[in-house]
């Protein structure tokens, strides 16, 4: 009899405790949509998403005003300001190793910026670079035009270059763990379909990127960094017929258009093997002013090769 007692002596405990917890539940419910409660979630909304976003590399600056954070109409004094700000958290002596490549850049496009004849010159080149359909952008992030929302392989008018690949791109929304050296690269996959089998593995091996056409029954990306870089290394080593590449975003942009270009030409054109790249290449060198000026372009090409790798070493200083 005491048993019995004990017995139900803990299940009404148990019981009672349960519903003071629903009430609890019910309770703090309502106090989270007090202003108070409303203030407090916003702030620490706030503090996530500036957590997340020095979590996350930033693309290279475009340009070396970009770099500096002033704008291309700005008076050297002002560049002065902005070029000693930087040195003041990037130099060595403050960030230690980890800042020195990025010190040295700033340190080479105050003397750039800072001398009005190569300043001139510089910027004659940036104009020109900048009026180029498709070359000026090369974030690893982009926004797609609504042409480049469909393959245009159905349409009776060409495809029209937008200067945006027309697969979407999650490079800024992968985690973290999944990144790697390509991921810092900024690289891409493209998938040659005048090559490729339908075999499925890449499919098989990152669904989020891959996808069979149901009409002409190739691979072909849909999705950018829509998978882990492992997964996507698999999938690349997977191909029986090597139909996958890594490419650069210019690069990816030129071989979707000149894609979308082929499927639009009559089947009879089709016939036999395409080289997808070379009419890419030939598209390129159409584009009017396709000629990259030197200066513009091996600063470019530093600014993203230092910026790669710098989010990485100071997230772990």
């Amino acid at each position: 009899a005491p048993l019995v007692v004990l017995v139900a002596a803990v299940g009404a405990g148990r019981h009672c405790w349960g519903r003071q917890r629903q009430v609890s539940v019910r309770r703090s419910a309502r106090s989270l949509r007090s202003p108070m409660m409303r203030g407090w979630a916003s702030r620490v909304a706030r503090r996530d998403g500036a957590e997340a976003s020095l979590r996350s590399p930033a693309a290279a600056p475009a340009d070396l005003y970009a770099l500096l954070g002033v704008r291309a109409s700005a008076d050297p004094v002002d560049i002065r300001r902005a070029y000693l700000q930087k040195q003041r958290l990037f130099h060595p002596d403050v960030a230690g190793s980890e800042g020195a490549e990025l010190s040295a850049l700033l340190n080479d496009a105050y003397s750039l910026l800072s001398d009005p004849g190569r300043r001139q010159v510089y910027n004659a080149e940036l104009a020109l670079e900048k009026s180029k359909p498709g070359l000026a952008d090369v974030s690893p992030v982009w926004q797609r035009s609504p042409e480049m929302l469909s393959r245009s392989r159905h349409s009776e008018s060409p495809p029209v270059y937008g200067g945006t690949p027309r697969s979407r791109s999650l490079w800024d929304r992968l985690p973290e763990e999944d990144r790697g050296k390509r991921h810092e690269l900024q690289q891409f996959l493209f998938v040659d379909e005048w090559t490729c089998i339908g075999c499925w593995n890449c499919v098989e091996c990152a669904p989020k990127t891959f996808c069979i056409d149901k009409e002409e029954g190739f691979a072909r990306v849909f999705s950018q960094w829509g998978n882990a870089e492992e997964d996507l290394g698999w999938a690349v080593m997977s191909c029986p017929v090597s139909c996958i590449h890594w490419v650069s975003r210019p690069e990816l942009q030129a071989l979707e258009h000149a894609t979308a270009t082929i499927y639009h030409d009559p089947p009879t054109a089709r016939r036999g093997r395409v080289n997808v790249f070379a009419k890419a290449q030939a598209f390129l060198q159409r584009l009017p002013t396709a000629s990259v000026p030197k200066v513009v372009d091996a600063l470019q090409t530093r600014l993203q090769q230092v910026f790669c790798g710098f989010f990485e070493k100071i997230r772990r200083v």
